[in-house]
């Protein structure tokens, strides 16, 4: 017996989405029909991403991926993209928190 999964009427919001692992989730999720949130640091990065996964799954909405840009690493840009966030969707299903970084040196963020 096989089993279909979907993820019809779901939101996802994936953070470190332009690239890597977190850019294969977020495909991964639009396949199996979510609406997707992308969240990346650079604006080109989104708009390229966002590009490539619509042209790659089959689904009548397009509509239902859409990104913002924030940088993890500043509070307040992260509260920015909370506001943001909460000012155009309903709700919120999935967050994976995929957004890393790694650095030889300690550094401190703002």
């Amino acid at each position: 017996m096989m089993t279909t999964t979907t993820l019809e009427g779901k939101t996802c919001l994936v953070t470190g989405a332009t690239s890597g692992i977190g850019k294969e989730i977020a495909l991964g999720l639009a396949k199996l029909g979510a609406t997707i949130v992308l969240i990346g640091r650079n604006k080109a990065k989104c708009e390229s991403t966002l590009q490539e996964i619509k042209a790659k799954i089959n689904h009548a909405d397009e509509n239902r991926i859409c990104y913002f840009v924030a940088d993890l690493s500043s509070q307040s840009s992260i509260r920015q993209l909370a506001k943001e966030y909460v000012d155009s969707h309903q709700r919120l299903d999935v967050l994976i928190n995929n957004a890393g970084v790694f650095l030889a040196k300690r550094t401190t963020t703002i």
